[in-house]
């Protein structure tokens, strides 16, 4: 698509062990967040669950949409978040990683202007996409 959207991806404990598929967590950072906060903030609560039983194991997401721009397209289209991160990014993750490749098997989570984009977003990934 020529544009990047700046993630960073969690990996479950012992999945280079494993070949187990795993649900995915898309965690869109808030607006005044940074790519460095979301591992300290999100991530260790999620780690603390699956490694004490409470929750299974799954990938986690840390996706960056730039300061305030609530994820969605730029009327300019200079930044095409939200179709970079439901063109590109997730078509990424599924390739690269053991995910469930199925809308049932992905989570958008956030805080902030993220909430706003998790409703726009959720509904715009196709029920029947193989990518979502």
């Amino acid at each position: 698509m020529g544009a990047k959207a700046g993630n960073r991806v969690w990996l479950p404990p012992g999945y280079a062990q494993e070949s187990t598929r795993h649900p995915v967590v898309d965690f869109l950072l808030g607006a005044t967040s940074t790519r460095s906060s979301g591992p300290t903030e999100f991530v260790p609560p999620i780690e603390a669950a699956i490694k004490e039983g409470q929750r299974p194991p799954c990938f986690v997401v840390l996706v960056n949409g730039r300061a305030r721009s609530f994820f969605c397209d730029a009327t300019d289209s200079k930044f095409p978040l939200e179709s970079v991160i439901i063109e590109g990014l997730i078509a990424h993750i599924a390739a690269t990683y053991r995910t469930f490749a199925r809308r049932e098997g992905r989570i958008i989570e956030g805080y902030s202007m993220a909430v706003t984009a998790r409703r726009t977003s959720a509904a715009s990934i196709p029920p029947t996409s193989a990518l979502a």
